[in-house]
This record gives structure tokens, sequence and C-alpha cells, in this order.
């Protein structure tokens, strides 16, 4: 039996490896949450960075200086109205500590000054919403909670865009037990 070693030291940011085997190198992908977070080890000061997280993608993207500068000079300082917004995320190279390594680098598409911020929708409110609560569940990790997350919008949209969400399906997603599901009989 194959061991694949990458996938046994795997954490749950997003790194230039995964970019380019799992995304294909480049990804257009929907941000739905945005937080902070300590980073560093324990004998070290811990450093604090915006972390993004996807919708549908299990990976978040904790952003180095020069992301965080794209990011907010295309869409602005408030990172909470970045939600709902597309980011393109790709592999590059960069100087780090005097040698070329691989890294992630992000892109903002239609970033006109004049676009409406992604947050005026109100299912996109009540969509955060719901991503918190199923998160809340598993401590924070968005690793655990993105598969049960996807796993609620599907058996609650049923085909349905998100586009048409009410207020009442969101609720319906945040509550999502897929345990209680298994116990329904098939329809």
């Amino acid at each position: 039996m194959a061991i694949d070693v990458d996938a046994v030291y795997a954490g749950k940011s997003m790194n230039a490896a995964y970019v380019k085997d799992s995304l294909r190198g480049d990804a257009t992908l929907r941000i739905s949450h945005v937080s902070v977070q300590e980073f560093g080890d324990d004998d070290e000061p811990k450093k604090k960075k915006v972390v993004l997280a996807f919708d549908r993608e299990p990976k978040e993207l904790a952003l180095n200086v020069t992301n965080k500068n794209i990011i907010s000079e295309a869409w602005g300082k408030d990172a909470e109205k970045w939600i709902g917004r597309d980011l393109r995320v790709r592999t590059g190279r960069t100087n780090f500590g005097g040698k070329m390594v691989d890294c992630v680098l992000v892109e903002c598409p239609n970033h006109a000054a004049d676009m409406p911020p992604a947050t005026a929708s109100p299912s996109l409110t009540q969509k955060a919403m719901a991503w918190q609560q199923i998160k809340g569940r598993f401590g924070g990790d968005a690793g655990k909670a993105a598969p049960v997350f996807k796993a609620a919008f599907d058996a609650v949209g049923r085909g349905k865009p998100e586009g048409q969400f009410t207020e009442s399906d969101w609720a319906a997603v945040a509550m999502y037990d897929p345990a209680a599901e298994a116990d329904l009989p098939p329809f």
C-alpha cells in the first residue's frame, strides 16, 4: 500500500503544492469567511494573519503580506467586505531567504472601484452565519466543517441556485445534521 507523505503532513492551510496538485495550479474561489489567526511555534512570538475560507474548498488561505496588500488594494482594508467575492489563487515563484521557492499568488478579478460589495446580498450574510454555526461545531476547524457545509448546502438546495436560497433555507443549512439525515427513509 502506498503512503502519500504529503497527505500525512497536510494541514488545514493552502500551500503552493496543494494549489498545484489539487487545484491544478490555478483556481477562482469564492470567499466565504474571513478570520484572524495566530501562527508560530511555541517558543516564538505569535504572528497574526488574515485567513480566508472558501465556498466548497476545505483548505483555508493564510495571507502573507504580499497577498494581503494585493487584495486590500483592490477591495479595501475592511476584510469583512471581501466575503462573497471571487479570488483567483495560483502557483508562482518568489524569492525567499535568497532562494527561489514555489508560492501561492492571488489576483482579484473584477475589482472595479464602483463594483458594489458582495456582502450587500442578504443571503450572503445568512450564508456566513450558517457557515459560522457549522464551523463552530468543529471548534473552528474549516477543514472538518467544509464537507458538512457542502453536504448541507446540497441537501437543502436540491439543485436550487444559491441566489434563490431563502432565509429559512440558510437556517436549515446551519442546523443540518448528516447523522439525522442518514436515519430518514428514502423518498
